[in-house]
């Protein structure tokens, strides 16, 4: 009796399969041609480890803004995460909040709480790289996965929390690696630490993170034999400069020109610095010479801006030896700081003797070059090499401000000289390092498959 009625629902299911199958068939196409083109079309995202990411309209280096503006520029979308504390002036933005999200020309950024005036002690200092590696790592865990990593090594703790990072989110995605300095020899030459066995153990996992990493980038060909040196293939590291290519498509005449008299009465020769008052940059050695020439030349002003944990010390000193041909200005954002310089007559820079500031190449270098202004500079190594190859200046012993301050003379002495020195420097930057070559080395690392 059912047999017929079940034979019959069983021959329409069976057709009704037969017309449902190709219709699923079609649909499954098109959501796959559909996530295909979605993949395509969505930007590939890059995560930025950054303990410092200066704005434009604050002080400090411009490498981290230039690098994440790149990227940009390359098609990423660029996730940037950073302290909420001021790198150079150590005061906090971030009042009760852990984490702060902006958007900065196009770029995500991502700010998170940890220890304010943390140049205040070594231990103050620790504690604060500590809590904003801890926060760092908190941060990523709620982004996205990325499809690179951008990792700048500013602490020792940011690459303990970063592997861990990796251990748990992204286990399979390449990470580039930026060498900024040599952070071990640094911490020995400034006394913070003995070559024992904490130092031996923390150059052993330094050899660890720079083994994994896909790819490296540093500052200098000094910085380049230091890594390979160290153990790290020389195909693995691409040097970029520590330039502002933003400032390198400006027109200086047009965009910095400011009157003189913002020199407030120190218009007869001006000698000017800019950057940290750290414990690398050695400023007091420009106060001394300019203690010294404020007995001999009435008519030398020295300018100093900048921030940093030592400040204070050199605004006592230049009170408490009544030096009145000086001047420091706290931090300035960088646009305002380079209306400055448009008016110096000279720059200057000083490092201390140490090895590992002998591979420095900073940032101020290109800035006083592209503004065409002739650099004294006291100290040794890769910025040394590069004034005398290119004549924008005169390099003297470090640590010894009487040569220092016969420099600054001898410059100021021969003045129909500094135009032709100015223009010697700003010419060598644009032959040697163009905008064009700084992307394609981005290119490279961060588009190859």
């Amino acid at each position: 009796l059912f047999a017929p009625i079940v034979i019959s629902f069983l021959d329409l299911g069976r057709t009704l399969s037969i017309e449902v199958r190709p219709m699923r068939l079609k649909i499954k196409k098109k959501m796959k041609r559909e996530k295909k083109i979605k993949r395509e079309t969505t930007k590939k995202s890059i995560l930025f480890f950054t303990h410092y990411f200066p704005y434009p309209d604050r002080p400090g280096s411009s490498r981290p803004w230039v690098e994440a503006n790149i990227l940009k520029d390359l098609g990423y979308k660029v996730i940037v995460i950073t302290s909420g504390v001021d790198y150079l002036t150590g005061e906090s933005e971030m009042g009760w909040r852990l984490f702060k999200r902006e958007k900065r020309n196009g770029i995500k950024v991502i700010k998170v709480a940890t220890i304010s005036r943390y140049r205040q002690s070594t231990f103050r200092r620790a504690l604060h790289y500590f809590v904003y590696s801890m926060m760092a790592f908190f941060a990523a865990l709620f982004q996205k996965k990325p499809d690179k990593i951008f990792l700048a090594t500013a602490s020792y703790f940011i690459t303990f929390w970063f592997f861990l990072y990796k251990l748990i989110r992204a286990r399979d995605v390449k990470f580039v690696l930026d060498e900024r300095d040599m952070t071990l020899e640094s911490f020995v030459a400034l006394g913070i630490l003995k070559r024992r066995v904490k130092f031996f153990f923390l150059r052993r996992w330094d050899g660890f993170v720079r083994k994994r990493a896909d790819r490296v980038i540093t500052i200098s060909e000094g910085m380049k034999k230091y890594l390979i040196g160290q153990g790290v293939t020389q195909s693995k590291i691409e040097v970029i400069p520590n330039i502002d290519i933003e400032l390198m498509t400006k027109d200086i005449e047009q965009d910095y020109r400011e009157p003189r008299n913002s020199f407030y009465g120190k218009e007869g020769f001006v000698v000017m610095y800019t950057g940290s008052f750290g414990m690398a940059n050695d400023v007091f050695t420009i106060l001394k010479a300019a203690e010294y020439l404020d007995k001999i030349c009435a008519n030398i002003g020295f300018i100093l801006i900048g921030t940093g944990e030592k400040l204070g010390y050199y605004k006592e000193y230049i009170k408490n030896k009544n030096i009145g041909n000086t001047m420091i200005m706290d931090g300035l954002p960088r646009e305002k700081t380079r209306k400055f310089l448009y008016n110096a007559d000279i720059c200057l820079h000083a490092l201390r003797k140490d090895k590992p500031w002998a591979a420095s190449l900073s940032s101020k270098i290109f800035d006083y070059l592209l503004f065409k202004k002739p650099i004294v500079y006291s100290g040794e190594g890769e910025i040394k090499d590069l004034i005398e190859e290119s004549g924008a200046g005169v390099c003297v012993e470090a640590e010894n401000p009487n040569e220092l301050a016969k420099g600054i003379m001898d410059l100021c002495s021969s003045r129909q000289e500094l135009r032709a020195m100015g223009e010697k420097g700003e010419r060598y930057v644009r032959d040697h390092y163009t905008k064009e070559g700084i992307y394609e080395a981005f290119r490279k690392i961060f588009l190859e498959k």
